[in-house]
């Protein structure tokens, strides 16, 4: 019974409040959550571990968007195509860590593909790709989740329009070891 209730708090804490701070390359966001047993910090932000720079489409920019239940969407809202083919859909993965260690994912999942178009080669596209709730998150629900933790997204599959498929490998990279490979 506790447990559950618990859990409810928790829930309820998460959607109560949202701190967004800027970077110049994109929209970063955390929230800090304080029940009556325990505390807990989340922040959210663009993959940025060695290797980072050889997947070939970047995320630019984060959007939090507010749910009509106090709680919030977190979604990408521009990227970057480093790329000489033009992308037609990706999906993207979010690796959660605890800021104590930072080379233990302790929960992970890679999204559905979402069809984007055509972000055409070199280029910019402005998006609202719906990535996850931090609600949501199972490990945030447990009762000896406490602390702050770290959300980074990737994109880690690319479908080009010529029909090739690129995967990212090896993701997550160490903090400060070698690059992924593509």
């Amino acid at each position: 019974m506790i447990g559950r209730i618990g859990i409810l708090l928790l829930a309820l804490a998460l959607s109560l409040t949202l701190t967004a701070k800027r970077n110049a390359a994109q929209d970063e966001g955390g929230q800090r959550v304080q029940t009556s047993s325990r505390s807990l910090k989340l922040d959210w932000g663009q993959y940025a571990r060695p290797g980072h720079k050889s997947i070939p489409v970047e995320i630019l920019r984060f959007k939090s968007e507010p749910l009509p239940d106090r709680k919030y969407l977190i979604k990408v809202a521009e990227l970057r195509n480093r790329s000489s083919k033009a992308v037609r859909a990706l999906k993207f993965s979010w690796f959660l860590f605890n800021k104590k260690n930072l080379n233990e994912v302790l929960q992970t999942e890679q999204t559905p593909l979402f069809e984007i178009g055509r972000l055409r080669a070199r280029s910019k596209l402005v998006v609202g790709i719906a990535i996850l709730r931090p609600d949501e998150i199972s490990y945030l629900k447990q009762e000896t989740a406490t602390g702050e933790f770290t959300l980074e997204i990737a994109v880690t599959e690319i479908h080009y329009e010529d029909g090739s498929v690129w995967e990212a490998k090896n993701l997550p990279a160490q903090a400060g070891a070698a690059r992924p490979r593509p």
